[in-house]
C-alpha cells in the first residue's frame, strides 16, 4: 500500500511540475527543487532492500542426561547392590 501511494505521488510530482525559464530565477529554483524531492520519493519507491535484515540462525546446544542404574556385587556387604550411574551429553537443537 506505501508504494502504491509514494508512486502515485511521484506520477503527480511528474506532471505538475512547472517548466522553469532561463531568465527567472525563481522558476530555475522551484524546478530544482522539484527535481529533488520528486528523485527522492523515486527512490524511496524503487528502493527495494534498504530494511531487510538477514536472518541470524542461533544453533543452541542442550545438555542431556540419563541416570541408568548398574547392578554389581560388592564384597564389602557381601550382596548385589545397584548403584546410579549418570550419562550426559550435548545435542545441537535447530
Amino acid at each position: 500500500m506505501k508504494k502504491i501511494v509514494l508512486a502515485l505521488a511521484a506520477v503527480c510530482f511528474l506532471f505538475a511540475s512547472v517548466p522553469a525559464k532561463a531568465g527567472n530565477s525563481e522558476e530555475v529554483a522551484i524546478g530544482i527543487l522539484g527535481g529533488v524531492i520528486g528523485g527522492l520519493v523515486l527512490g524511496e519507491v524503487f528502493e527495494n532492500n534498504r530494511r531487510y535484515k538477514h536472518r541470524v540462525y542461533r544453533e543452541r546446544y542442550v545438555e542431556r542426561c540419563v541416570v541408568r542404574f548398574k547392578r554389581f556385587y560388592d564384597p564389602y556387604y557381601d550382596a548385589v547392590v545397584e548403584r546410579p550411574i549418570e550419562q550426559c551429553w550435548t545435542e545441537r537443537v535447530r
